[in-house]
């Protein structure tokens, strides 16, 4: 598999890189690292199988565009109601580990041992350097050759960076990102950030909404639960919940709503609480199923 770019990095410097980072996996008892997303990381930079899994989600995906176009009365958004039929058909999804690839900043984050902030990602967001997901550039042309609209919806803050500059160039520098790997341009209206502006928060169902009101949406992707419904971070959600909700729209998956793999961060791992390792649940010897 080629490598996928890794920005600043050279492929053998950010191998080396991470290589020394190895003494950063700990067991119980042990301190963590600042950031200990070594492997996670190494399997999005490096897998062929992560390649082989995009491929695979958006391919899948694409097989079952003209089934849903052709059923007016369906929408694929939950927040998607009265009539619908005659919108025009667009697909909602996920920006960052959905269709671009982070992972070259997240390498950064591993390799210097440093956690996320609000301004270090604004800095990686500005140039623009995310790779295409493997799939989702092939998927875009494919359903815009069938006249369905690609809706942008990401988490990526607006953050003004000049007193009398623009409100959210980060919407810009996302667009320009998108069309830099291959991707058609997307109109800027349909290119939704979080933005106190818009009264547009960290759960996107209002921005669901607002895309229903001009489409009818065919299909969603995301790599969070929380790109597909409202309410996961919410206070007392737990592990159980999340699976029940999954559960609870089985005939969804793999149709009309597709999940692309995250292991390095998302709302999953927010509800784990701080002592990760007691969710381990380990086995032991003479444990019988």
């Amino acid at each position: 598999m080629m490598a996928r770019s890794t920005g600043s990095l050279g492929f053998v410097g950010l191998a080396l890189l991470l290589a020394g980072c190895a003494s950063q996996v700990v067991g119980p008892g042990q301190p963590d690292p600042v950031n200990n997303n070594l492997y996670a990381t190494l399997y999005l930079r490096t897998a062929a199988e992560y390649d082989a899994l995009g491929r695979t989600i958006f391919g899948a995906a694409g097989l079952h565009i003209d089934a849903l176009l052709s059923d007016s009365n369906h929408s694929a958004a939950i927040e998607q109601r009265g009539q619908f039929s005659e919108l025009p058909p667009g697909v909602i999804v996920d920006v960052d580990e959905t269709v671009l690839d982070n992972s070259a900043y997240q390498a950064t984050l591993v390799a210097e041992n440093i956690s996320y902030t609000t301004p270090h990602w604004d800095g990686w967001v500005a140039e623009a350097k995310a790779d295409a997901v493997p799939g989702a550039v092939a998927f875009a042309i494919s359903a815009a050759s069938r006249g369905v609209t690609m809706l942008y919806l990401t988490n990526r803050r607006c953050i003004q960076r000049d007193a009398d500059g623009d409100p959210c160039p980060q919407r810009a520098e996302t667009i320009e990102n998108l069309v830099r790997v291959g991707f058609p341009e997307p109109d800027p209206g349909n290119v939704y950030l979080r933005s106190a502006e818009f009264d547009f928060d960290s759960d996107k169902g209002s921005r669901r909404r607002a895309f229903a009101e001009r489409y009818r949406i065919i299909m969603l992707f995301g790599d969070d639960l929380g790109d597909f419904v409202s309410g996961l971070k919410e206070a007392g959600v737990t592990p159980a919940d999340r699976d029940a909700v999954v559960a609870r729209h089985a005939e969804r998956w793999g149709r009309e709503w597709f999940v692309l793999p995250n292991p390095s961060y998302g709302s999953w791992l927010g509800v784990l609480g701080d002592e990760l390792y007691d969710q381990l649940e380990p086995w032991q010897t003479g444990d019988t199923k």
